[in-house]
């Protein structure tokens, strides 16, 4: 029986083996409805032949129950099946119970690190950081118990910013311990970029820079430097502003011309690094950038502008947030655009141009699709917008 379900398992997962490697192909831009349905339904069958190939194994390790190493590689397998099929909740149920009655099998830690990341999976991040923290205190010179410091820090910046702080913790564990993990580690490397997002995340802007500069020195090749890019820029753009406001703090008026020469560098290095996201995603295939590339590409345009206004470069300012009015006129974005279209146009004096950016801008308040706006979050309406630029046409009659 043992070889028949083992048999029955392996052809399960070869077909849906099969099917995966189908889904894989490239994607026609074009694809009609038909073929959208037809993926579907591949999903669906990879799922349950999963699925089917899971309950084999579950079988197999009862079965063997006097082999302790078969079975818990059986249970082993069959979990990591549920898990792959997207049947968290059965992944659990079969980890839990093989913790319970097999607390000291050799695959424990291994073991507890799956059961952590079903867990983290299905959003139960308090029970994951348990589970995560009790494999590191059990097993601290195990493999799979120090993997669990990246999926811990993940589940506890997913908790509340209270525990951010356990978070760097676990972290730097990885960082400071070079017995297990080297620079050339993955863990290495994901702890750092999660850092890189903790610091930015708190607004700790000395430490995102250091942090982002040694990723992309490190790392010029990794498949999130695009993201690396984007944070060193912005943390470089909001360290300039807080720079900024200490400008306008008495205790600092001793040291005001070194620290706007700081924020100054800041700046042109902010406007640098946006200019090279811009520069790197507009060469790719817009079919093929990721909604979180078309994010960071927009975000990039108008922050790479709002740089060179705060450099007083309005010219160039202006040039940048008009093509940004024009590039994303479907959305509230344009509309925050063309605000700074507005302000630019009045730092050159030129007023009557700014009188008919703003027009422009009020058309575009009623021409952009409802559904824009319902994306965009209850802070910027459609009727938020028409009190904002009536504020500024009072405000421009008036001056």
């Amino acid at each position: 029986l043992s070889r028949h379900l083992v048999r029955m398992a392996d052809a399960q997962m070869s077909r849906a083996r099969e099917l995966q490697a189908r889904i894989a192909e490239p994607v026609d831009a074009e694809e009609d409805d038909d073929v959208t349905t037809a993926r579907a339904a591949l999903g669906a069958e990879i799922t349950e032949l999963l699925t089917l190939a899971g309950e084999n194994y579950v079988r197999l390790a009862w079965l063997n129950t006097l082999n302790e190493r078969r079975s818990s590689l059986a249970m082993w397998t069959a979990a990591s099946l549920f898990d792959e099929a997207g049947r968290h909740g059965r992944a659990i149920e079969l980890l839990r119970r093989f913790v319970n009655e097999r607390g000291d099998a050799e695959i424990i830690p291994r073991v507890l690190l799956q059961l952590g990341k079903a867990l983290q999976a299905q959003g139960r991040y308090a029970e994951a950081v348990e589970t995560y923290q009790r494999n590191i205190s059990a097993h601290p010179r195990s493999p799979h118990a120090q993997a669990a410091h990246i999926p811990l820090a993940e589940s506890l910046m997913a908790l509340a910013p209270e525990r951010e702080e356990e978070a760097e913790t676990a972290l730097r564990r990885i960082i400071d311990d070079a017995t297990f993990f080297t620079p050339a580690a993955p863990e290495y490397r994901d702890a750092l970029f999660l850092l890189a997002d903790l610091f930015s995340r708190q607004e700790r802007h000395e430490q995102a820079i250091s942090t982002l500069d040694e990723i992309l020195k490190r790392y010029p090749e990794d498949p999130r430097r695009i993201r690396a890019l984007f944070l060193l820029a912005h943390a470089q753009f909001k360290s300039a502003l807080a720079i900024k406001a200490e400008l306008l703090e008495p205790e600092f008026a001793g040291e005001s011309k070194r620290l706007d020469i700081e924020r100054r560098n800041r700046l042109r290095r902010g406007a640098e690094l946006f200019g090279e996201v811009i520069a790197d995603l507009e060469r790719r295939d817009p079919q093929t950038r990721a909604a979180l590339e078309q994010v960071y590409l927009q975000d990039a345009r108008l922050y790479e502008a709002a740089c060179l206004y705060e450099l007083d470069r309005y010219q160039a300012a202006l040039e940048r947030y008009e093509r940004a009015a024009w590039l994303y006129k479907d959305s509230p974005a344009a509309l925050g655009a063309y605000v700074q279209v507005i302000n630019c146009d009045l730092a050159l004096g030129r007023r009557e141009e700014a009188q008919t950016a703003l027009r422009r801008a009020r058309y575009l308040v009623d021409s952009i699709p409802d559904e824009r706006f319902a994306e965009a979050g209850q802070f910027e309406s459609r009727d938020e917008w028409r009190r904002y630029f009536d504020w500024v046409e009072e405000s421009l009659s008036r001056n």
